[in-house]
C-alpha cells in the first residue's frame, strides 16, 4: 500500500521548484483533509465494529457464565432437593416408627385394660354364680332339714304311737294276764 502522506504532497524537485501548475485549493479541499476526514470514519468504524464484537464477546461470556451459574444453581438445587427429600423420608419412617409404636402401646394398653374387664367381669360372674349356688344349696339343704325334720318327727309319732299301741296292748295282755291271775288266785284263794 502506498504511504497516504507521499500521495497527498506534491513532490519536489531536486532543483526546488515546484512543478505544481494548477491553481492551489484550499487546504479543506485537498487530499489530506479528505484522506484524514475518511480514516477518522474508517477509524470511528473500526472502532465501532471492535466495540460492537468486544461488547458481543462481553455478552456472550455473560450469557455463558449465566447458562454455567444457572446449571449449577439448578445442579445445587437438585442436590438439595434430593438431600431434602432423603432427610424427609427418614424423619417421615423415624415418625411412622413412632407413630406406630405408639398406636401398639395403646392397642396392648387397651387390650389390658379389656382383658382385666373381662376377667374382673368373669370373677365377678362367678362370685355370683357361686353365690346363687351357695344360696340355692342352702335352700335345698333348709328343704332338706325341714323334710328330715318332719319325717323324723312323723316317725317319731308314729314309733310313739306304734309303742304305745304296743304297750297297750301288752299292757292289756297284762292286764288280762293279771286278771286271770288275779281270778285265779281269787278263785284259789276262795
Amino acid at each position: 500500500m502506498a504511504d497516504p502522506v507521499s500521495l497527498s504532497l506534491p513532490a519536489l524537485s531536486s532543483s526546488g521548484v515546484v512543478r505544481y501548475k494548477g491553481i492551489p485549493r484550499r487546504y479543506e479541499e485537498t487530499r489530506p483533509v479528505f484522506i484524514q476526514g475518511h480514516a477518522h470514519r474508517k477509524i470511528l468504524g473500526i472502532g465501532r465494529d471492535l466495540e460492537k464484537r468486544v461488547q458481543e464477546k462481553y455478552d456472550e461470556e455473560k450469557q455463558r457464565a449465566i447458562r454455567e451459574a444457572e446449571q449449577a444453581v439448578w445442579a445445587q438445587a437438585e442436590q438439595m432437593k434430593a438431600a431434602a427429600v432423603l432427610k424427609s423420608r427418614d424423619e417421615s419412617s423415624i415418625e411412622m416408627e413412632r407413630t406406630i409404636k405408639k398406636i401398639n402401646r395403646q392397642h396392648e394398653k387397651a387390650l389390658k385394660e379389656e382383658a382385666l374387664k373381662v376377667e374382673m367381669a368373669m370373677q365377678k360372674l362367678a362370685i355370683e354364680q357361686v353365690k346363687q349356688e351357695r344360696a340355692e344349696a342352702e335352700e335345698r339343704l333348709k328343704e332338706a332339714v325341714r323334710k328330715t325334720e318332719v319325717r323324723a318327727h312323723q316317725e317319731l309319732v308314729e314309733a310313739v304311737e306304734k309303742a304305745r299301741d304296743e304297750e297297750r296292748k301288752i299292757a292289756a295282755a297284762e292286764a288280762v294276764k293279771v286278771a286271770k291271775y288275779g281270778m285265779v288266785n281269787i278263785l284259789c284263794k276262795s
